[in-house]
């Protein structure tokens, strides 16, 4: 007999609200005290719409939760002096409640009965979350460098954001 797995939906709609808990409480401290309750307040209705869309399996309603998730993180960027040294583990966090958040209703099933196909979506949900990952830490680092970094930085980043997209496209022929 094999090994009885757990269906892996609910598994990843989990895994897609502890991300997106992470992104909302970043996004809540990022703000300044005075703009912090309007910040937590829509972050947190975010992420009982991603939360609860991901459980029930609705695709469309979760996207649009890590949506609000992200403006609530655009908003305590505007409010907050200076760059954000976290930017890339919020980029991070982000792809990753995307991601987790479409699988509850996309594997039904599927996943269960193919492992290797299991196998490969999470290399590539992996993958797409290192791409997040240097892509924000490269457009964060000409920020944070000062004069020394200048257009060597800024050429490395835009080369990084060149070579994530042409990842991105590679993985989604792979995957069609």
């Amino acid at each position: 007999m094999g090994a009885v797995r757990a269906p892996v939906g609910p598994i990843a709609a989990v895994v897609a609200a502890l991300a997106a808990a992470l992104a909302c409480a970043h996004a809540a401290d990022l703000a300044r005290p005075a703009e912090r309750p309007e910040v937590t307040g829509l972050a947190v209705a975010a992420w009982v719409v991603l939360a609860g869309s991901a459980a029930a399996g609705l695709a469309r309603p979760a996207g649009w939760g890590v949506v609000l998730i992200a403006v609530s993180y655009a908003a305590a960027l505007g409010v907050h002096d200076g760059p954000d040294p976290a930017a890339p583990l919020e980029a991070v966090a982000l792809v990753l409640a995307w991601e987790l958040c479409q699988w509850p209703a996309e594997l039904r099933g599927h996943a269960d009965a193919d492992p290797v196909w299991l196998g490969r979506r999470v290399m590539f949900v992996g993958a797409e979350a290192v791409a997040a990952g240097c892509i924000g830490w490269f457009a964060l680092a000409p920020t944070t460098a000062g004069r020394a970094g200048g257009l060597v930085l800024t050429i490395a980043g835009v080369a990084a954001a060149v070579g994530a997209l042409g990842l991105a496209v590679r993985l989604a022929r792979r995957g069609a």
